[in-house]
């Protein structure tokens, strides 16, 4: 399993289209980028370093990217890498499906990486095919069964046209928020 655990910083941002609108960013991969902070989906899941940089990062990116409001929050995921792996978490808790992007398919040659979580009420509508939701439009809502997320899971990996071996790039993950760093978040 691999391991993430750090500060991160998430933003809210109200939109016209797409209502709530959430956001994770942690450190950038290249050091010699001109920003100090990167999307969380884009930098292969780095964290910040401390809690000082992470405090650097909220500034920058409430003057960048102007959203309603920026938190840090110190995240905890265990990345399963293969169904062993899945085997060993609890029945019961918080969990995402990551889909891992190909550099291919990108323009700017960045991975784009997809959090899956639960499927809400109010995103029903605009899930698509699949039996779950982004977890940037859904609130911030994990599965809370794994079940559900290995299900989800499978329909992504049918829907690309393989199976688990064939598509590495799907992952169960274990996932924990903790708000109470900042201000208390309110979804």
């Amino acid at each position: 399993m691999r391991q993430v655990y750090g500060h991160v910083c998430i933003t809210k941002k109200r939109t016209k289209l797409a209502g709530i609108v959430r956001d994770i960013y942690g450190k950038p991969l290249n050091e010699e980028s001109s920003y100090i902070f990167d999307r969380f989906c884009l930098n292969d899941f780095s964290t910040f370093d401390s809690l000082t940089q992470a405090e650097k990062a909220k500034c920058a990116i409430q003057e960048k990217e102007t959203p309603d409001s920026v938190d840090i929050v110190m995240l905890d995921m265990l990345i399963a890498q293969g169904r062993e792996d899945v085997e060993n978490f609890r029945e019961n808790g918080k969990y995402v499906v990551l889909q891992m992007g190909d550099p291919l398919f990108s323009e700017s040659h960045k991975i784009i990486n997809t959090i899956w979580g639960k499927t809400t009420t109010k995103r029903a509508a605009n899930r698509g095919p699949v039996p779950c939701t982004d977890f940037l439009y859904n609130g911030l809502t994990p599965f809370r069964i794994l079940e559900d997320a290995k299900y989800a899971a499978s329909e992504l990996l049918r829907q690309s046209g393989g199976g688990y071996d064939d598509h590495p790039g799907i992952h169960i993950t274990s996932f924990h928020l903790d708000f109470k760093l900042d201000q208390p978040y309110l979804f």
